[in-house]
């Protein structure tokens, strides 16, 4: 009997400790212009905190402050050029009709924003991949699917 519940407390613990390392998931968001579209991969689950200190681990120290920092110069596999990530943290705010999303350069707007969050607001992150011009390079769906498979191989890295 004492095997039975010492056997059932250790599945439990297996259990929490596992729910406790929460996957990342990416949505993606397309914004169409006559031209051109733009796709940012946004991160609706996980640890947000730690994205960019993974990033940071992955990349090296990024460029920018507050909540939009850029590494430059990152070679992603199938990708032939040299690309830029750039990574907006900032907050959603649920308007009537609609919802704006702000972004602060300055770190301590950035971190005083995070801290005082109203009850329609959320934070709210996203990451971009753009050539070293500063282009949108992400023109097919076969391209969607290789950098949001290449950003969750980097935030899921056990």
């Amino acid at each position: 009997m004492q095997k039975f519940f010492l056997a059932l407390a250790v599945l439990m613990l297996t259990l929490v400790s596992y729910a406790q390392q929460e996957e990342y998931q990416l949505g993606i968001s397309k914004q169409f212009f006559p031209n051109d579209t733009t796709r940012t991969f946004t991160v609706i689950q996980g640890n947000l905190d730690q994205v960019k200190m993974i990033l940071s681990k992955t990349y090296g120290e990024p460029e920018g402050s507050g909540g939009v920092v850029c590494w430059k110069n990152i070679k992603i596999p199938g990708i032939a050029k040299k690309v830029k990530v750039i990574l907006h943290d900032g907050i959603m705010t649920d308007g009537e009709d609609m919802f704006t999303i702000t972004y602060s350069n300055d770190e301590v707007k950035y971190k005083e924003s995070l801290t005082k969050l109203e009850q329609n607001q959320s934070r709210y992150m996203d990451i971009q991949v753009l050539n070293m011009k500063g282009e949108e390079i992400i023109n097919t769906y076969q391209l969607e699917t290789l950098i949001n498979d290449y950003l969750l191989q980097i935030l899921n890295k056990k």
